[in-house]
């Protein structure tokens, strides 16, 4: 039984991906990190709700619980990969056939979080018919990430079947940078070797693989040209605004008030010379301090199942160095929130103060190992991207509305 004190999550949802737009919804409520282990569909909880129970910490069926809680006596979290990615070809089976029915040629769009890259790293023996435990040879969380190729790889084969690939746009990218605890016993290293790590304001906290398809992979027959590699720096939530120009939509004013569309990019249209946007504001999580030097305690962090948090807590050493750190970043008004403007491949990290702090030339130093803060010639950078910062901060929006040629 579940404890009296637990939220009902037998209970509908007060308000899920349905609220906020969408028509169907397959989802895990906090992911499959942690609990409650269960999916809900729609908003309403799958399976029965009266064997809902407490899922003790440790293995359970051919997964991981990550820590006690609610959950479904079935949870296996090795098996969520393949859950949502048969609810996503249930999904579009479903919608070719509504179309069918009703003689109409609805598109659909489909946003699918994969579990690949987030711990607990639990990959299945097979996928698909393809082997994927131990199949990197490296860690569990390697054997992961191929399970994002896999899955990627089932989908694309779908839409190919389906005869929808060709006007199907596919983006594959990621939320944040990775954590790059495999470098300290093999060869993977989740950011590249660049400087920082999830979370944080440095290059590996920010800078993630961005991959878009749109076409039948001709040259002729593709109006994302295959193959094309581009230096034009964008952020996730640019995706809003560049979607609704393909759709023929302008957004209102009061929407999407931080996004621009990269479409010209995407077509060629726009030179590599000429930015796509005149600048990024970057913010890092408020958890996270960029002064904590996280690689001291890479190691018994390797394949670990457990939260961040939990293994401080359970390091007296770690914990001293975060906190010494911390408290030191704190007296220099920089207390675990950071800021950034990138312009023109430079980077500016600004302090809770507003104050400068770090200057990066991401062209000469893309793992911003020297600070250029204090050399003289970048004096008018410093001024001229503070006051760009200041306008951002103090901005309602900071990018010019979308408007679509007649």
């Amino acid at each position: 039984m579940i404890d009296e004190r637990t939220p009902d999550f037998a209970s509908r949802l007060k308000e899920g991906p349905v609220e906020w737009g969408f028509d169907y919804s397959y989802i895990i409520p906090r992911g499959h990190m942690t609990f409650p282990y269960v999916f809900y569909e729609n908003n309403v909880l799958v399976g029965d709700p009266s064997k809902l129970t407490t899922l003790k910490s440790g293995k359970v069926n051919g997964g991981l619980v990550t820590s006690d809680g609610p959950g479904d006596p079935t949870w296996d979290s090795s098996q969520t990969g393949r859950i949502l990615t048969e609810k996503i070809i249930e999904f579009i089976d479903n919608h070719l056939s509504q179309n069918k029915k009703n003689g109409t040629d609805k598109p659909f769009l489909i946003h699918f979080n994969t579990d690949g890259a987030h711990g607990p790293f639990t990959p299945p023996e097979t996928l698909f018919g393809k082997k994927l435990a131990g199949h990197t040879k490296i860690t569990a969380h390697t054997d992961m990430v191929y399970e994002v190729d896999i899955i990627a790889g089932r989908l694309v084969n779908i839409l190919k079947e389906r005869d929808i690939y060709a006007n199907t746009i596919i983006v594959i990218t990621s939320d944040n940078g990775g954590i790059p605890s495999d470098r300290v016993t093999s060869r993977h290293d989740a950011v590249g070797d660049l400087r920082g790590f999830k979370s944080t304001i440095w290059e590996g906290g920010t800078r993630v693989p961005f991959i878009v398809h749109w076409g039948d992979d001709t040259e002729t027959g593709s109006k994302i040209k295959p193959g094309i590699v581009t230096n034009q720096v964008i952020g996730t939530h640019d995706l809003a605004v560049t979607f609704a120009e393909i759709a023929g939509v302008e957004p209102g004013e009061e929407q999407a008030l931080d996004s621009v569309s990269f479409l010209p990019v995407l077509f060629g249209k726009q030179s590599e010379d000429k930015p796509i946007r005149e600048s990024l504001l970057i913010q890092s999580a408020p958890a996270s301090d960029i002064q904590f030097p996280f690689t001291e305690f890479l190691e018994p962090l390797n394949n670990s199942q457990r939260p961040i948090a939990d293994l401080l807590a359970s390091n007296p050493a770690a914990m001293q160095s975060h906190t010494s750190h911390a408290k030191a970043a704190q007296d220099k008004g920089f207390d675990g929130i950071g800021h950034a403007v990138l312009k023109n491949n430079w980077k500016l990290f600004f302090g809770l103060q507003d104050e400068p702090q770090f200057l990066a030339n991401l062209n000469d130093d893309p793992k911003e190992q020297t600070n250029l803060l204090e050399k003289s010639e970048n004096k008018n950078r410093i001024e001229e991207y503070q006051a760009i910062y200041k306008s951002i901060r103090k901005s309602k929006r900071s990018t010019t509305p979308l408007k679509l040629a007649e």
